[in-house]
């Protein structure tokens, strides 16, 4: 079975940079030879592809024996002097297929590569990028290897593979060879969540019960592994454009009067009337009011505390539109019995301060015992804030 190719998805390459300094330090390297690799058995996979399968897969360039240290000219780790010599390195590249990372192998070993740079997405690459290939992304070297065997050599399905070999990197080297090409990966049903991060990106998931490397290493067949799989294609997948928030400036915001009755409706109405201003506005300051007057009455329950009940309300405007005009006049009586009862206080505590300070010893201790300082009104929860918000 050919997996039809979705041309329709693929996109103009975006430029990137170029790293002249690895591509420079490339050149010193000769390729690997089969006796380099000291019979690593992984290694070895990818060697026989192209020296024993006739797989044009560009080990020349790719595969390269290390016969000194080498110093980091670019990313994270510039100037440090990394133990490469006598390591194997595969050439990680970018979807521009310029030279972006050198992963170091030591043969025989268990233990990560060394990567010079980690700092962008790339990939080692099996075959050639081309829109007549499908390219496929893995996350280990072995599959990688296998799975090039699998579609390329068996099944005759034309496929290039894309290695990840930053362990982190995998989600953000998808997506950004999905700029250029679609790019297919296999998942698994039990591990479906690993595709919410790649929602809405040029991306085909071929989601089976079983792992699909498996399955064909078994001897399945591609095309019954695709009939009994299911394809997602991640564009669909995205979220939608956010809904903008933002009112036409020009015409005045619905709103529902009808929702006030008696007095409360009037007075939106004289409001909008004398401050010239929308029944939104003008009814979004009497609810600010309200909310104002009544924490004094209710409290929000929290938990197992209560905090006061409170309505934060956002009202566009552009400058000069009666916003505060239209608050003035919905909480005139609260500022001004506000202003009344703060100016008594300031009274009290003026008068308080001058009788403490006439007083010493057992008759200020007396005066303090039953005179306790006057307590300011003014609640600092009751506050009225306002915020001027622009436009970003």
């Amino acid at each position: 079975m050919t997996i039809e190719m979705n041309k329709s998805c693929t996109r103009e390459k975006a430029p990137t940079s170029d790293s002249k300094g690895l591509i420079a330090k490339l050149s010193d390297y000769q390729p690997a030879t089969g006796e380099s690799l000291a019979d690593d058995a992984v290694l070895n996979q990818l060697y026989d592809l192209e020296y024993f399968l006739d797989q044009p897969i560009g080990l020349n360039s790719k595969l390269l024996y290390l016969h000194d240290n080498i110093s980091i000219t670019n990313g994270r780790n510039i100037g440090e002097i990394m133990p490469t010599k006598d390591m194997i390195g595969l050439v990680l590249i970018d979807n521009q297929e310029q030279p972006a990372s050198l992963a170091c192998f030591n043969p025989n070993r268990d233990s990560k590569p060394l990567i010079t740079d980690v700092s962008q997405p790339c990939a080692f690459v099996i075959g050639d990028i081309s829109q007549d290939r499908q390219l496929w992304a893995v996350d280990t070297l072995e599959d990688g290897i296998n799975l090039y065997h699998q579609l390329n050599v068996i099944s005759m399905q034309p496929a290039t593979i894309l290695v990840n070999l930053i362990t982190w990197q995998f989600e953000p080297m998808v997506k950004h060879f999905a700029e250029v090409q679609t790019v297919y990966l296999n998942v698994t049903v039990d591990k479906r969540h690993k595709l919410d991060k790649l929602a809405g990106e040029n991306v085909k998931a071929i989601l089976t019960t079983f792992d699909m490397l498996i399955e064909l290493q078994a001897g399945k067949l591609l095309d019954e592994v695709m009939a009994e799989a299911t394809v997602i294609d991640m564009q669909d997948e995205g979220w939608d454009d956010p809904e903008s928030l933002a009112n036409n400036p020009s015409e005045p915001t619905p709103y529902p009067i009808e929702a006030w009755q008696g007095l409360l409706r009037r007075v939106i109405e004289k409001i909008s009337y004398h401050a010239q201003v929308t029944p939104a506005m003008a009814g979004q300051c009497i609810l600010g009011a309200l909310a104002h007057m009544g924490q004094r009455f209710i409290d929000a329950p929290i938990g197992h505390t209560h905090m006061p009940a409170s309505l934060y309300l956002i009202t566009e405007g552009e400058s000069g539109s009666g916003k505060s005009f239209a608050m003035n006049l919905s909480h005139y009586q609260i500022k001004a019995n506000e202003h009344k009862h703060y100016n008594t206080y300031l009274e009290r505590l003026n008068q308080w301060e001058a009788d403490k300070a006439s007083l010493k010893g057992r008759e200020l201790k007396d005066f303090l015992s039953t005179n306790p300082k006057p307590h300011n009104p003014t609640d600092p929860c009751c506050q009225i804030r306002t915020i001027k918000l622009g436009r970003f």
